[in-house]
C-alpha cells in the first residue's frame, strides 16, 4: 500500500545529522541516469575516485623553498580539487590555491526544458539536460519553464558518512504522467531521493506535490536547496503543500529566495524494496 505524503513527518535521525547529509548529498551524491538512458538504473556517474597520493612521490621531509605541489587536502564546489602546497622553510604546507577540475557545482542546473537550453551539473561538468519528466513540473503559470532536468540518487548510513549508493536505486523512469524511482535499500537511515534542478535562483513562496511512498521507505518530505547543498532547509508534507517560511530543520545560510533545486527525499525504515513516486510538482 502506498503512504501519500499528506500527514506530518519528521525525520528519524537527530537534527545535528542533517548538516552533514546535506554537505555530503550534494559532494558525491552519484546521480542515477533513468533506466531508458542507462539499463536498469542501477549505475550511475562514477564517485570521485580518492586521492592516489601526492604529486611528488612522497615527501622525504626537504625541499626548496619555493617548490609547488598538489597536496592533499579536499577543495574546490564539490570537494575533488586539491590545495596547491608550498615548500617555505624546507617543508610543504598548503596555500589557498584550489586546483579545481570541475567547471560547475554538482545538480545546478543553467537553461530551460521549455526552451531546450536546459544543462545539468553531473560530476562538475555540464552536460544536456535530462528534461523528461519535466513535464509534471508547473512554475508559477509558466509550465516547465523552470525546470533544468529530473536526476535521482542514493544516500548510505550516517554511520557510513552519507556516501553516494548509486547502486541503491534499482529503476528510474520518468515522463509526461510521473517520476518514479525504485530503491532496494540494505539498511535502516538510508537515504533516496528524486530531484529537481532548477533553470536559476527561484524565489519559492509556496509548494503544491502529490507524492507517495511505498515499501522500506518513510513519508516523502521535501528539502530546498543552493548549489551542491552548501545550505538548504527540510520541509513537511502537509496535505500536499510546502511551506517555505516553516522548515522542519536548516544547514548552512539558506532563504527560499534563493532555491536552485528541489529534492523529494524518503527515509529506509530498514532493509527492503521501497518505491518513491512523484505525479505533480507546483513551485509558485
Amino acid at each position: 500500500m502506498k503512504v501519500r505524503a499528506n500527514r506530518a513527518f519528521w525525520p528519524a535521525l537527530p537534527r545535528a545529522l542533517f548538516p552533514a547529509l546535506a554537505l555530503v548529498s550534494m559532494c558525491v551524491p552519484n546521480v542515477v541516469l533513468r533506466e531508458d538512458d542507462a539499463g536498469s538504473g542501477a549505475s550511475g556517474a562514477a564517485g570521485d575516485g580518492g586521492e592516489g597520493g601526492d604529486a611528488s612521490g612522497g615527501d622525504d621531509g626537504v625541499c626548496g623553498n619555493g617548490e609547488t605541489r598538489r597536496g592533499t587536502t579536499p577543495c574546490g564546489q564539490n570537494g575533488r580539487g586539491r590545495l596547491e602546497q608550498r615548500c617555505e622553510g624546507g617543508v610543504f604546507g598548503d596555500t589557498a590555491t584550489c586546483t579545481d577540475p570541475d567547471e560547475c557545482a554538482d545538480f545546478s542546473g543553467r537553461g530551460s526544458c521549455a526552451n531546450g537550453t536546459a544543462e545539468n551539473c553531473v560530476m562538475g561538468a555540464w552536460v544536456p539536460g535530462d528534461c523528461q519528466g519535466c513535464e509534471i513540473v508547473e512554475c508559477a503559470g509558466a509550465g516547465s519553464a523552470c525546470c533544468a532536468g529530473i536526476y535521482a540518487f542514493a544516500l548510505d548510513t550516517p554511520e557510513k558518512g552519507y556516501a553516494g549508493r548509486p547502486d541503491v536505486v534499482r529503476r528510474f523512469t520518468a515522463d509526461a504522467t510521473a517520476i518514479n524511482v525504485s530503491f532496494q535499500f540494505d539498511a535502516e537511515g538510508q537515504r533516496g531521493a528524486i530531484g529537481l534542478a532548477l533553470s536559476g535562483p527561484v524565489a519559492v513562496s509556496s509548494l503544491t506535490i502529490t507524492a507517495a511512498s511505498s515499501g522500506a521507505a518513510s513519508p516523502p518530505y521535501v528539502t530546498l536547496e543552493v548549489g551542491s547543498g552548501q545550505s538548504g532547509c527540510a520541509h513537511e508534507i502537509s496535505a500536499g503543500s510546502v511551506d517555505p517560511n516553516v522548515p522542519a530543520f536548516c544547514w548552512g545560510s539558506f532563504t527560499p529566495s534563493a532555491t536552485e533545486r528541489i529534492n523529494v527525499r524518503v527515509d529506509s525504515t530498514g532493509p527492503g524494496a521501497a518505491e518513491l513516486e512523484v505525479i505533480t510538482l507546483g513551485v509558485n
